[in-house]
């Protein structure tokens, strides 16, 4: 009985050392697979975050041409579509860089804003002078639109200096990085 007992430990231990063989396989086997899981979602994290700056790219390069381009004929209409990537620049840049993106984006608004209310002086200047008003009635539509005309040419400047180097930071963090 011995004999009996003897071969069916033996049995017993082989099958324990089989089952611990499979189970360090099977725990080698999951560990490569977490980590080829990991390495691909920092993969698509990558990529994403790389389309999320591409199109914040994408949005302030057109947002600049158009001040560089239209600088005084600038609408609020053609401006105010960036205003989520202003918002959202701070989760895909650095705050830095976010902060110039806000700031070139509010003062592309004020000119806007610049824009509308010199033309708007500039209308009622060419009423008072159709309808024959005094010279006198004409000073202060005058006045305002000088000042406003003034604003916009400095602003269309400020505006066009400060849009640039924003415009090369975003380029270069939108290139994608090969490892």
């Amino acid at each position: 009985m011995t004999e009996v007992t003897d071969w069916i430990s033996a049995g017993a231990a082989v099958v324990a050392a089989i089952a611990a063989v499979a189970a360090f396989g099977f725990s080698v086997y999951a560990s490569g697979s977490a980590k080829a899981s990991a390495n691909a979602a920092k993969e698509a994290n990558r990529i994403q975050l790389h389309t999320y700056r591409k199109e914040l790219y994408l949005a302030f390069r057109d947002l600049y041409s158009r001040v560089y381009i239209e600088g005084g004929h600038l609408k609020d209409e053609v401006v105010f579509p960036f205003n989520e990537q202003s918002l959202t620049s701070y989760l895909y840049v650095n705050d830095e860089l976010a902060k110039k993106i806000e700031d070139f984006y509010t003062r592309s608004r004020t000119l806007a804003a610049n824009v509308s209310e010199r033309d708007l002086a500039k209308g009622t200047i060419n009423d008072l002078i159709r309808l024959g008003a005094p010279e006198e009635d004409r000073a202060e539509p005058i006045e305002m639109y000088k000042m406003m005309a003034e604003s916009v040419r400095d602003l269309h400047k400020v505006l066009a200096d400060l849009g640039r180097p924003i415009r090369d930071e975003l380029k270069e963090l939108s290139r994608i990085e090969h490892d």
